[in-house]
């Protein structure tokens, strides 16, 4: 896939397969960025290896981390791989930055191709990334509190359809899963909003999808927040 066409994915609505034909949806990742202080280009290490990725303006040590981020999503074997990966930024502040990479890759011969997501979320006071346990105390009364207040998450991407979440959810709780995410350091991803905390678990096999994203209110896990000031307000 060429520049072009990736080009005018970003401007549109994307539409991702997933392993088992599960769509992610999302809306335009490029929307409102140069009014934000970046703007989005494009990562191709090779023609069938295309990544969007924010440039931040006057910031070139978020813009080394945002850069690192994206090599490492490529694996140092390239041949007969294919990646086309969108992103969006998710929060801007002067204290953190959030964003979201997410997509379609395959290698060749491979059983399947996946649906992938990846975070990153950085301190730009401090330049260091910021992971979910650095920010919560991630324990069993976490994990209870976000089934019970899990809800659909919106833009930028999810991996169901508004109607299908409370399924899709159902199917996280319901036992079926090899192994607990929430016991595993690692195994879920954030990304924050202005108006909640984004978590991305691996999805239940049974879903037919790669990945499970469901957002939080702040108000309804500030019990377990570990930070002195509030990173999502500016």
């Amino acid at each position: 896939m060429n520049c072009k066409r990736f080009a005018m994915l970003l401007a549109g609505v994307l539409l991702i397969t997933g392993a088992c034909g599960a769509p992610a949806r999302a809306s335009s990742p490029a929307a409102g960025a140069e009014a934000s202080g970046y703007e989005m280009r494009v990562y191709a290490a090779t023609p069938e290896i295309q990544i969007a990725y924010p440039v931040f303006s006057d910031q070139d040590g978020l813009n080394a981390l945002v850069e690192a981020q994206v090599k490492a999503m490529v694996p140092e074997d390239t041949a007969g791989v294919t990646i086309e990966y969108a992103c969006a930024v998710t929060l801007l502040n002067r204290r953190m930055v959030s964003m979201v990479f997410w997509g379609y890759s395959n290698v060749e011969g491979s059983i399947h191709p996946y649906n992938d997501l990846f975070t990153l979320n950085v301190d730009r006071e401090t330049l260091r990334p910021v992971t979910l346990t650095d920010l919560y105390e991630v324990n069993a009364d976490f994990e209870k509190v976000f089934f019970d207040h899990a809800a659909f998450p919106g833009d930028p991407v999810t991996s169901y359809a508004a109607d299908t979440f409370a399924d899709a959810l159902a199917l996280q709780v319901s036992g079926l899963q090899s192994y607990d995410p929430f016991g595993m350091a690692g195994q879920i991803a954030c990304f924050l909003k202005p108006d909640g905390l984004v978590l991305s678990l691996p999805a239940v096999h049974a879903s037919g999808s790669d990945h499970f994203e469901a957002q939080l209110r702040y108000a309804d896990i500030q019990a377990y927040y570990r930070l002195s000031d509030n990173l999502w307000e500016d």
